[in-house]
């Protein structure tokens, strides 16, 4: 790394962060991925772009970001919500393998 390079993301895991690289790289934009061992624990893994292609490279990871936010099975709106009261209601007579999430915009429930 260099004083022309910057940090546009850090990630959690060692898949996203390939993920991301992939997808930076296929704009043409040069990444540079570091070398943390995965198995350190939960530390962030930097992703660094030269300086001169920062806002190039700030649109990818912003539509990164946006599409790894779950989303409603049905109508995909963001608003997701959690059914404690299912969760807690079966906690004690199921493995509790289900999710509970419901769609706040639609009520869709899974």
């Amino acid at each position: 790394m260099s004083n022309r390079d910057i940090c546009i993301a850090e990630l959690g895991s060692m898949e996203e962060a390939h993920i991301l690289r992939g997808l930076l790289q296929s704009e043409n934009i040069v990444v540079f991925l570091s070398d943390i061992n995965p198995h350190e624990g939960d530390i962030p893994i930097p992703i660094h772009v030269p300086l001169d292609q920062k806002e190039k490279a700030q649109k990818v990871v912003d539509l990164f970001y946006e599409n790894m936010k779950p989303r409603c099975l049905k109508c995909k709106s963001s608003n997701l919500k959690t059914d404690y009261r299912g969760f807690f209601k079966d906690f004690f007579r199921t493995n509790c393998d289900k999710e509970y999430k419901y769609c706040g915009s639609c009520g869709y429930y899974w």
